[in-house]
């Protein structure tokens, strides 16, 4: 592992993660967004552990933990700041592997010109997130 590059004068790199979801059902129950933000918080806590599997802990207290210090990944964890997500967008995951995967795809392997294998992604990109407004409307 290493510090994130700078190319092209901004430090950035694509990430991922998991994330808990509170439906807007189980937000109509006090009860149980209660209990929800309970388990949250507790997992977020136990991130020393998740660590321990490569990952690197949101929570800042768990990153400065000795544990966590201590694990190759801390190479990156300081570059935190540069990482890029996806919007939590439902549907959001089929966007990124039927748009701009294959468009990096298509302009890495020569198949199309950067320029043409982006305005490509960014075609399949708007359609997809077109139907996802309308699939998961609520």
């Amino acid at each position: 592992m290493s510090p994130v590059p700078n190319v092209g004068g901004d430090a950035a790199v694509w990430s991922a993660s998991h994330n808990f979801v509170l439906t807007s059902q189980g937000a109509q129950d006090k009860n149980k967004v209660t209990a929800a933000k309970f388990f949250i918080d507790y997992m977020s806590e136990q991130s020393t552990e998740w660590a321990k599997a490569g990952m690197i802990p949101a929570r800042n207290s768990v990153r400065a933990d000795q544990a966590v210090a201590a694990l190759p990944q801390t190479a990156l964890a300081k570059d935190v700041g540069v990482f890029r997500f996806l919007p939590a967008l439902p549907g959001v995951g089929d966007v990124q592997s039927k748009a701009l995967e294959l468009a990096v795809q298509q302009a890495v392997l020569k198949k199309a010109s950067p320029a043409q294998a982006l305005r490509d992604g960014v075609a399949t990109a708007d359609k997809l997130l077109s139907e996802n407004r309308k699939k998961y409307a609520r």
